[in-house]
């Protein structure tokens, strides 16, 4: 089991390190400040349709671990 969690853990290290990566880069997005990068930014938010933000999260919302489930008999036996 200690194998498992060691790979599961590097996985879902990775993982978070991308989610916070791409949560810096939107943060430096959303606090700038030299007004014609504002206004560029939010006349892109204007124009973007509203659903592509939602489409855009699917990855980070629907991160499953690729680790095969495990079934309840599988985890009744141990």
């Amino acid at each position: 089991m200690p194998a498992a969690l060691c790979s599961f853990d590097l996985l879902r290290r990775l993982w978070t390190r991308a989610i916070t990566r791409r949560s810096a880069r939107l943060g430096v997005v959303g606090q700038l400040s030299w007004p014609p990068a504002v206004l560029l930014r939010d006349t892109a938010a204007r124009l973007t349709p509203t659903r592509a933000p939602v489409r855009s999260m699917t990855p980070v919302l629907g991160w499953t671990t690729p680790c095969a489930p495990v079934t309840a008999t599988e985890s009744e036996s141990h």
